[in-house]
């Protein structure tokens, strides 16, 4: 696929591939046998300037826009899945608070972004929505010069160890369950915890427990935009970089584990035939059926990047678009696609590899188990299925 990228695109994925190879690969197996958050991964991206990506250039940084971040994001996916999710959730904190920041609001949170010395995260599900992002129990009580906040969140990636959680709670004990407002939360505030240890099948680094905010307040400096107007902040500058950035890591493992299958069968030959396994014409046509889905979902995703970019462009502030049915088709269905093709594509690589593919020796299992979790990853493909027959339906969201 020609991308026409710019001299810039091609440097900052020319980085990330690097540093996928050299850093985060031979590191990912013990990230992943121990459940360790990759420290040592993220600081090296911080390093080389990755984690700033987002940051405007406005306020001093690269300005990379979203089908920049998809393409870093799947070179980072090839070489450790965990490590790219936590970046991953960081790049999409980030540009929404690069694109709200205000005052010395930009000081204080965007430009240690911008030197990498900041890891930012998101903290959303709820354990009586879950999936359903548009819909908060937790509330705020108006304080003088800020918010208590009492809000506990059923998954937060980087848990425990990032700076900040961007974290939607309802405005007031009345609000609706959508008119939230967006406090950023810093880590070391008080009775800010998590709750339990991250044990999973796969992205076990990823550190994604839950989080208490236990009666924390939060001061009036640390709302992003304005009260009660976190859920049009969220859907313009979150959603688009939360599920493109989503879908590129799944390219990134199901684009590991098709390499891995490849290699495999070139290479493994058969004492009997004197062939390689790349002979078998059942093995051909597994080859092809994991190429076609790769493809296809690589296709959308840098297609629904440029169309999100090409609105950036044409109207500056997304929350021009968010109305549109369209626009959150897009994004709903790019993270879809690009995790049911994931699955697919790691069990089609672990069936032509056979017992080489499920031993602990190897990657492939290791993606395998990766590659599961995207289907139930907020908001869970189900959901976001339920939201495009609504609406291809002509039915109202659930928030309209």
């Amino acid at each position: 696929m020609d991308l026409d990228l710019s001299a810039d695109q091609k440097r900052w994925v020319a980085r990330a591939r690097e540093l996928s190879r050299e850093v985060l690969a031979p590191n990912a197996a013990a990230i992943d046998l121990e459940g360790r958050f990759p420290r040592e991964n993220l600081k090296a991206l911080g390093a080389a300037g990755i984690l700033g990506l987002p940051v405007s250039a406005d306020h001093g940084g690269p300005g990379a826009d979203l089908l920049t971040l998809a393409l870093v994001t799947e070179e980072l996916g090839r070489g450790c899945a965990s490590t790219a999710m936590c970046c991953h959730m960081h790049l999409a904190a980030a540009a929404l608070i690069s694109a709200v920041a205000e005052g010395d609001q930009v000081d204080r949170f965007v430009q240690p972004i911008l030197r990498g010395e900041h890891l930012s995260t998101y903290a959303i599900s709820e354990p009586g929505s879950g999936s359903r992002w548009w819909h908060m129990d937790s509330f705020v009580e108006r304080r003088e010069g800020g918010y208590l906040l009492d809000s506990f969140k059923s998954f937060a990636t980087s848990a425990g160890e990032a700076d900040s959680y961007i974290v939607p709670v309802r405005s007031s004990s009345t609000s609706s369950h959508h008119e939230y407002t967006l406090l950023l939360v810093d880590r070391q505030i008080e009775n800010a915890k998590t709750v339990g240890t991250w044990d999973a099948m796969g992205l076990r680094g990823n550190s994604s427990t839950p989080m208490h905010f236990d009666k924390c307040f939060v001061p009036d400096t640390h709302r992003l935009g304005e009260a009660a107007f976190g859920f049009p902040l969220l859907l313009a500058h979150g959603l688009p970089y939360y599920q493109v950035g989503l879908a590129a890591v799944y390219l990134g493992i199901a684009g590991a584990a098709f390499d891995f299958a490849v290699s495999h069968v070139t290479k493994r030959v058969h004492a009997d035939t004197g062939l390689p396994l790349a002979k078998v014409e059942t093995v051909q046509l597994y080859v092809a059926d994991m190429k076609l889905r790769l493809d296809q979902a690589r296709s959308l995703v840098l297609q629904t990047a440029r169309y999100v970019d090409r609105l950036v462009l044409k109207h500056g502030d997304l929350i021009e678009v968010i109305d549109k049915p369209e626009f959150l088709q897009a994004v709903a269905s790019v993270k879809i696609v690009a995790t049911q093709a994931s699955a697919a594509v790691c069990t089609l690589a672990m069936q032509v590899c056979g017992g080489t593919g499920f031993s602990r020796k190897h990657p492939l299992e290791r993606y395998f188990r990766d590659a599961r979790a995207g289907s139930v990853m907020g908001p869970a493909d189900d959901i976001l299925r339920v939201l495009i027959g609504q609406r291809a339906l002509g039915l109202p969201y659930p928030w309209e």
